[in-house]
């Protein structure tokens, strides 16, 4: 099974590699200190006992086409820049580029070289369950049966749809699938992932909430990024990592048949990629599903009206906000999605917020929030805001 870094997931979360993002850009990584580092990003950095941030994390900052190496320095790629840039890249356009370019085995580990088969496993992941959903209308699937998927098909990830089908309907039509042994890597690289938009995780399943049509279009997107091959495991990650420069290449299509009424219904004046992210990680279907399911909430977290009350002939009229940065997804722990980047919301509330959020931004001249806690404190003012227009409309 392919290998990854194990037992730092928290490390690979959207936010986290933007804030290492920055730090590559300002530091040299392979010589900066574990205290440096907590200051300027927020994160632990454990254990205490090597002083120096690379000896430990080399492995995060390379798989993520964060930097390469030269010599004594760590250089910050194009990947680095992007992530850095304020709304430079959202976490589809990002993921989905590393699914594209991540191979088996990686110039960020041991045991590459130029002239190994190159396979791809998390476009392969991707292909596989979005090949099901869009023949099949199943829209998860077991990281075992993914894994066992790889292994036993041989896939590169650069096979047609069909055969793509095919194999989706043998592994579900045959024998029980065998448990895939020291797969915690492979398994841990998937939850990476899982932070794409229209992608949900719960106790080593991957959802998919996507339109059948949708799925079948983003199938023809995700094809492996391949090319020539450099003759060096760094040169190699020097020259993935640059390709992230032709937008074209980073671009993920529209579920024009998943989110429909976008303009209308998300309550924002303008659109914009980062935008258009933030409505596709809240019209999650399997991710509301879940949360309601973990919150079974009718209160609307600004206004506090109970929707079930008001509207009693239907349920769940809350909609579900998201508070991280716009460009931002879910964020996975060890098991599941977190839920608590996520308030529950009327759809008139809803609407308001984000019209605040369109007016800060603008005021700001920003295209999006700067991290985490920048955009809690927003929507707290905005939530305020509307709890003290209710008031004042009460005569309280």
């Amino acid at each position: 099974m392919w290998r990854w870094d194990q037992g730092r997931l928290a490390y690979f979360q959207f936010d986290n590699l933007k804030a290492l993002a920055h730090l590559a850009l300002r530091h040299n990584l392979k010589t900066v200190d574990k205290g440096a580092a907590r200051a300027e990003t927020g994160l632990p950095f454990p254990p205490d006992d090597y002083p120096q941030l690379w000896r430990n994390y080399s492995r995060v900052v390379k798989l993520t086409l964060l930097v390469h190496e030269e010599g004594d320095r760590a250089v910050p790629t194009n990947v680095a820049r992007l992530l850095a840039q304020e709304g430079g890249v959202t976490v589809d356009e990002y993921f989905h580029f590393l699914a594209r370019t991540f191979t088996d085995p990686s110039p960020a580990l041991t045991g590459w070289s130029p002239s190994a088969g190159q396979r791809y496993p998390l476009a392969f992941a991707l292909r596989y369950g979005l090949a099901k959903l869009a023949t099949r209308a199943v829209d998860k699937f077991p990281l075992s049966e993914v894994l066992s998927a790889y292994r036993t098909s041989g896939f590169r990830a650069t096979e047609p749809y069909d055969a793509f089908v095919s194999l989706t309907r043998s592994l579900s039509s045959g024998p029980s699938i065998r448990k895939v042994q020291r797969s915690r890597q492979a398994r841990e690289s998937l939850k990476v992932i899982s932070q794409i938009s229209y992608v949900h995780y719960d106790n080593r399943v991957l959802s998919l909430a996507l339109d059948k049509r949708d799925a079948r279009a983003l199938f023809d997107r995700l094809h492996p990024i391949e090319g020539q091959v450099e003759r060096t495991a760094e040169d190699e990650l020097r020259r993935v990592a640059a390709l992230i420069a032709d937008r074209q290449v980073a671009e993920v299509p529209d579920q024009q048949n998943t989110i429909v009424s976008e303009e209308l219904a998300s309550g924002f004046k303008e659109g914009g990629k980062v935008r258009k992210m933030h409505m596709a990680v809240e019209r999650n279907s399997k991710l509301r599903e879940a949360y309601f399911e973990a919150n079974p909430t009718s209160i609307c977290d600004a206004c506090q009206v109970n929707a079930d009350e008001r509207f009693p002939w239907t349920s769940r009229m809350l909609d579900l906000h998201h508070l991280l940065p716009l460009s931002s997804g879910t964020r996975v722990e060890s098991s599941k999605t977190v839920f608590s980047d996520l308030v529950p919301l009327c759809p008139t509330c809803h609407r308001g917020v984000h019209r605040y959020y369109d007016s800060w931004l603008k005021e700001c001249n920003r295209s999006d929030f700067a991290d985490i806690d920048e955009a809690r404190q927003v929507y707290d003012t905005a939530k305020q805001n509307i709890r003290r227009t209710i008031d004042f409309q009460r005569g309280a």
